[in-house]
């Protein structure tokens, strides 16, 4: 007795074709993959990687050679702006080097003017005239200087004494002194002192085209004014 073979099922017969017709396409038998699909594992290292390898921040690229630059003269420019606006601001209010020289020669020849008119408001043989202006002199003029020495103190100019006294003349002293003993001191001290402010209305008048400062200016603008008074009051004796 023979072994029963299985059941094996037998594939849809088609109905056959009319003869004429054309046979209709096969359909084709699908044929089994050769490589099955596994379903994804996820692995301990996957699970945990947010542990073992955290996300590192983003790095920061440097920025271009042009860019960096750019910003390296932007800011050189800026400076330079600064220390324009710092050079006329110190010019209009404060002070100019190139007329700090004018200003203590301004200074030297009011310190002479100060030693005459002090040394001749003490003579007996003067006239009152001549020894009112001197002693007017001294006072106006000694304020004057004070402000000037002040001034260049700001600018941080310190004038000492010896410094003051470069005008002081000997010349004068002994033409004073040859004029007291011939007795024409009166005649020779007016003389003496309309030298001394005419020099001295030239060495504010220079003081006040060097110097760009404008306090400076003012100071030296008001002292000559005050130099014209008493120049005006001495012809007048």
């Amino acid at each position: 007795m023979q072994p029963q073979q299985p059941y094996q099922p037998q594939p849809p017969q088609q109905p056959p074709v009319p003869p004429g017709q054309p046979l209709p396409p096969q359909q084709p038998l699908p044929q089994p993959s050769m490589h099955p699909q596994l379903p994804q594992v996820q692995t301990v290292e996957s699970r945990y990687d947010f542990i073992v390898n955290p996300k590192q921040p983003a790095k920061h690229l440097p920025l271009p050679v042009g860019s960096l630059r750019s910003r390296l003269m932007v800011a050189a420019g800026g400076l330079l702006v600064v220390l324009i606006l710092f050079v006329v601001i110190k010019g209009l209010f404060g002070g100019s080097a190139g007329g700090t020289a004018t200003i203590i020669a301004v200074t030297q020849r009011q310190q002479e003017i100060i030693r005459l008119t002090t040394a001749a408001s003490n003579k007996t043989d003067i006239s009152s005239d001549n020894k009112n202006f001197a002693l007017t002199t001294a006072l106006s003029i000694s304020s004057a200087q004070s402000q000037l020495v002040s001034y260049l103190g700001t600018q941080g100019i310190k004038v000492a004494p010896k410094t003051l006294a470069l005008k002081m003349s000997t010349a004068t002293d002994q033409q004073l002194e040859a004029a007291e003993a011939a007795t024409t001191y009166d005649s020779t001290f007016q003389q003496v002192m309309k030298t001394q402010f005419n020099l001295y209305e030239q060495d504010l008048q220079h003081s006040y085209q060097q110097t760009t400062g404008q306090k400076g200016r003012a100071i030296l603008k008001t002292e000559y004014d005050g130099a014209a008074l008493l120049l005006k009051k001495l012809n007048q004796t």
